[in-house]
Order: structure tokens, then sequence, then C-alpha cells
């Protein structure tokens, strides 16, 4: 998977991301998979809104700890265009007649062009100067559809696809006094 990321803060814990990513998979594991020959690749732009929760309550280093792990969950809309291909063994799947069927009903439907997402993971960011960090975080993406990668009902259509990525970053934040403050919670 290949990805580029941008994050505009609202608030330091609300920032809206702008990803775009592309997803491949050629499945290959179990034997059975390997006769399905299902293959598929899409680029994919999403646009969330997350809310990223700051463990140590370090948005922006203010209070001169480097190190600053968080947690971040939201909700956004990913834009698909999936390619997807199948070079189906018939002869090993002659005693499951709903294996050929799943994937004739498959490839007569349209892939979707947008799902709704919610995204889910954890990161760390290491600052390197105030305006100027090292990130590494791990998330995922729940989906409400089948179909991300094109095929449903030659595979388990009683499963939601879901995708997830690993990645380290540099993040370079503009105006950093500018924004909105973070709300504070009394306690």
């Amino acid at each position: 998977m290949d990805a580029l990321a941008i994050k505009w803060p609202i608030f330091a814990a609300l920032p809206v991301l702008l990803a775009a990513t592309r997803l491949h998979s050629r499945y290959s594991s179990p034997a059975y998979r390997q006769q399905r020959n299902l293959r598929f690749t899409s680029p994919v732009t999403e646009i969330s809104e997350l809310m990223v929760w700051n463990m140590f309550g370090n948005n922006g280093n203010e209070i001169g700890n480097r190190f600053s792990p968080y947690v971040f969950g939201g909700v956004g809309v990913s834009f698909l265009k999936v390619d997807r291909s199948s070079n189906l063994n018939k002869s090993y799947f002659v005693n499951e007649p709903n294996v050929t069927s799943g994937l004739a009903a498959d490839m007569n439907k349209i892939p979707p062009r947008a799902i709704l997402v919610l995204p889910a993971g954890i990161g760390v960011e290491y600052f390197l100067t105030s305006n100027l960090s090292l990130t590494a975080e791990t998330n995922f993406r729940y989906t409400f559809t089948d179909y991300l990668d094109g095929f449903s009902q030659v595979a388990n259509p009683k499963k939601k696809d879901f995708y997830q990525s690993h990645t380290v970053g540099l993040v370079f934040k503009f105006n950093k006094n500018k924004g909105l403050p973070c709300p504070v919670i009394k306690r």
C-alpha cells in the first residue's frame, strides 16, 4: 500500500485528514484462494474528521515533552476506483457451484465509488522542533461494504471489508499558534 496524507487542524485534537492510498492484493493462501485467483487494485482518496487524544496532553510540544503517544478515531468517506479480475480454475470448484455463480454475480455488480469508513488507530509523535515532528502510527479503516475489493459473493458475503496501514511520517505545523485552541476539560 502506498499512501500520502495531509492533516488540517481545526482544533489540535480535531484534524481533518485528506489521504490518498493505493490498495492492492492477490489472494494466495490457502490453496483454494490460489485457484479462485482473485486480484484487485484501487486508488483510495479519503477525507475524514478525526478525534485525537494525546495521552500526555502534548498537542504541540507545549509541555516540553518530545515524546507524545496518541490514539484516534473518527468518520470519513473513501472514494474508490476498483479494478478487479479473476482467472477462476473452474475444474477446482466443480462441486461448489456457489463459487462460480458468486463470481458471476460479483462481476455483474458495479463496485462502490464512495464508502463510509470509520478510521481508528494509535501512534506516536516525536517533536524534533516546535513545528517539526516524526510520527509512526498504525490504523484500521472499518467499512460497511463487502465490495472494497470488488468481490463479495465468491468469498464471504457475511463479512464486511476493512483495510489497515502502518505509516511513518514527517509533520510540519504551519503557524502553529494561529489555530483555535484545544478545548480545556476541567476536573
